[in-house]
């Protein structure tokens, strides 16, 4: 074991990270998400042709607005499924596992689709740094096959912020409710 993953390890212990996630994406202008889930006969996590966003359900997705969510292209996307303190090594072998037996087939598709595998990190808020160490055996896995990596590290500070303003307007929301309230049954008497 090199000393980076042994410092790596002793960090992680004392300061874990508030999440981990790893999901690889296909996606094209107009990819078919069930011409894919044919040729890889994998079923994806989630999925969604150019247009409206559908749920799992069948319903279409709405923004804040309640207007229908559109996405410019179609995407197929297949998550890990480590377990929930599982290091990221774990979780992108969990990917590479049910990849290796469609290799030919998904090397066939990348040639008319973007792909892209994700790893997304939100520090421990203590931290100032978080360094992952992953094999180069690992991240050959998807280069060999032209699948860009990209790395996401969100801030906790800002998350934090960002929860407290949420935090903030749905209390002030509920106090106009309650004074809208007061003052109907005020009117009332």
């Amino acid at each position: 074991m090199t000393m980076v993953k042994k410092a790596n390890r002793s960090t992680n212990k004392r300061f874990p990270d508030t999440f981990r996630y790893v999901f690889l994406a296909l996606w094209a202008k107009d990819l078919d998400p069930d011409s894919v889930t044919k040729a890889l006969g994998i079923e994806p996590d989630s999925s969604c042709r150019r247009g409206l966003i559908r749920g799992r359900d069948g319903k279409v997705i709405k923004d804040k607005r309640g207007r229908p969510k559109r996405t410019s292209a179609g995407e197929w996307i297949i998550e890990e499924h480590a377990h929930g303190n599982s290091g990221f090594e774990n979780r992108i072998k969990s990917i590479i596992q049910k990849l290796e037996p469609k290799k030919t087939a998904l090397r066939r598709l990348l040639k008319k689709v973007n792909a892209v595998l994700i790893i997304v990190v939100q520090p421990h808020e203590e931290l100032y740094t978080r360094s992952i160490f992953l094999p180069a055996s690992i991240l050959n896995e998807f280069t060999s096959l032209g699948i860009d990596i990209e790395f996401r590290v969100d801030n906790p500070q800002k998350w934090a912020e960002f929860w407290r303003k949420i935090e903030k307007k749905s209390g002030k929301a509920s106090q106009k409710k309650r004074v809208t309230l007061q003052k109907k049954k005020g009117s009332q008497k």
